[in-house]
């Protein structure tokens, strides 16, 4: 069986037997250009591949496309060739032309590479950036743009050289006190996080950015974090259309990296903050669960009755810094300087000190773990810990191998109390969200009110002086004399959330820790009603611990 193709006729197919009547099967040419055999690095699986064009009717070859079979190959959909009125009988006769040019072919074998930090068939490590491909024993990138749409920002002409990197990298750590040093850090947990989850330590966390709207935090995240010359790829926004689902595919492809949800702000369409809810609480427990997946970062103007406790936990806080209308206008301008590259460019800079270094950074990461040493204000009841461990890594990491040691061109005491800052600010609110959701035992509230040293409620010793107010008690003859407003302006001060006078007054009544009148659960005291609550036995109830609802 035999094919011709002829100018502005298209292509012929030669008859079999001396009729002589040759048929046209289409007016176009389909040509096999290449055939090749991909081999995945990390499992040695293969795949065969075959590269297409299109010859028109006018004899243009047109761009090729790679395909996996010839079967019901898509003329009009890939080619732009009209195929409605191709007959099966056509279809197949063009199937068995296109098996005949790529049998007679040699395949060459092409080596991909998945995205990731892995060892490969051949025995070496490997960390695929975007189209960046680090390599152990090879002191430059190779680029691989064929195989990947992400695309590492093309260094340009202001970066200073290479020897310098560490000590304008400082720049970027210090740009703004208080907190770029936890956003640089936070950004290069992107290229360890694949190196401890091969240890089986996940950095199971979502970095986010708060401040007003203006404060910076999108376009700094942008600056650090997103290292792809195309940033869709690397971001979306809170109120996107796109289904949960699909951004959670396109983090998941994006190992080595990270990736922005923006713009996380008060709506108040329930549908809306309910849809905003349920996607920062899915991407939360999704990285929990996913440990080579991208870093996430998200940005909002707060982050207050956006979810639960378990929510909140599992992430770690950047707060930014108050600034005047004046900073804020100078501190752009000043951001203008920082070179767009240079964040994407250092990644790869220390991505290639860790591959290249691969099984002293493991025996490093092994020991920074085993050694490891609290700063002394995380609480230990919540994820933050963790959270924080996992940032000093990258701090520890990057002096080490980048910064050659010197904890001056790391910022180590600077970031150490950027992370003091914004930890206990978010361990302030952790307490009160959990406090929030917590079941209330009102005899504990009501008993650590009152002697925690005047912190929720002032405790007045003098009864001459005392004169009742919103915010203290008298504490006389054993009782607590304290009025309805004072105890219910304390508790909330204490639980953070608002409470029923009723419920609180059943609890104490309950537990038979107050003195009262009758018919009533209060006695006068300075013309006021006061609850008298017994001291011996309101500290005697809450250490049985008894709970009242």
């Amino acid at each position: 069986m035999k094919f011709r193709y002829i100018q502005e006729k298209g292509l012929i197919l030669e008859p079999l037997d001396s009729s002589g009547v040759e048929e046209v099967l289409v007016e176009f040419e389909p040509l096999v250009i290449r055939r090749v055999v991909e081999c995945n690095m990390r499992t040695g699986e293969k795949q065969e591949r075959y590269y297409v064009a299109i010859k028109d009717i006018h004899g243009n070859i047109g761009e090729e496309h790679g395909i996996n079979s010839f079967h019901n190959i898509r003329y009009y959909v890939d080619f732009g060739q009209p195929d409605g009125l191709i007959t099966a009988h056509k279809r197949a006769l063009l199937e068995y032309k296109l098996q005949s040019e790529a049998t007679c072919m040699e395949a060459k074998v092409v080596p991909l590479y998945p995205p990731g930090l892995y060892k490969t068939i051949d025995g070496d490590y490997v960390y695929l950036l975007g189209d960046c491909l680090i390599k152990s024993g090879e002191r430059e990138v190779k680029r691989i743009g064929s195989q990947s749409s992400f695309e590492i920002k093309e260094k340009g002409c202001d970066l200073p050289p290479r020897r310098l990197w560490a000590e304008e990298a400082r720049r970027f750590i210090s740009f703004l006190p208080g907190g770029t040093e936890m956003i640089f850090y936070a950004s290069l947990l992107g290229i360890v996080k694949p190196f401890v989850g091969i240890q089986n330590e996940f950095p199971d966390f979502i970095t986010a950015i708060i401040g007003k709207s203006g404060s910076m935090k999108t376009s700094l995240v942008r600056k650090y974090a997103l290292w792809n010359s195309n940033l869709e790829l690397q971001e979306i926004n809170f109120q996107s259309s796109d289904h949960i689902s699909d951004i959670l595919a396109r983090i998941n492809s994006l190992s080595g990296m990270n990736f922005l949800v923006d713009d996380l702000h008060t709506v108040y369409a329930t549908q809306t903050k309910n849809q905003q809810r349920d996607r920062l609480d899915k991407l939360a427990r999704y990285i929990c669960g996913h440990p080579q997946c991208a870093n996430v970062f998200v940005t909002g103007e707060h982050l207050k009755d956006m979810g639960i406790f378990s929510v909140y936990d599992r992430m770690i806080w950047i707060s930014m810094p108050q600034m005047s209308p004046q900073e804020l206008h100078r501190l752009k301008r000043k951001m203008r300087e920082l070179p767009d590259s240079f964040m994407a460019h250092l990644a790869l800079e220390f991505a290639m000190e860790l591959v290249g270094n691969y099984e002293k950074v493991l025996q490093d990461i092994q020991e920074f773990f085993r050694a490891y040493v609290p700063l002394g204000f995380e609480d230990p009841t919540t994820r933050l810990m963790r959270h924080v461990q996992f940032l000093r890594l990258v701090e520890y990491l990057y002096r080490l191998y980048v910064c050659k040691g010197d904890c001056n061109l790391a910022c180590q005491h600077e970031f150490e109390k950027a992370l003091e800052r914004n930890v206990r600010y978010q361990q302030k609110f952790l307490l009160q969200q959990r406090k929030a959701e917590e079941e209330t035992d009102y005899i504990k509230a009501v008993y650590e009110c009152l002697t925690n040293q005047d912190k929720y409620i002032h405790v007045d010793t003098n009864s001459m002086g005392y004169m009742p107010n919103d915010n203290n008690c008298l504490l006389e003859g054993g009782y607590y004399y304290i009025t309805s407003i004072a105890l219910v302006n304390g508790l909330v001060r204490y639980l953070g959330k608002s409470v029923r006078l009723s419920e609180v007054s059943k609890a104490l009544s309950d537990a038979g820790v107050l003195d009262s009148d009758l018919d009533t659960r209060t006695k006068k005291k300075r013309g006021r009603r006061h609850y008298a609550i017994h001291c011996a036995l309101l500290e005697r109830t809450y250490k049985a611990g008894i709970v009242s609802f």
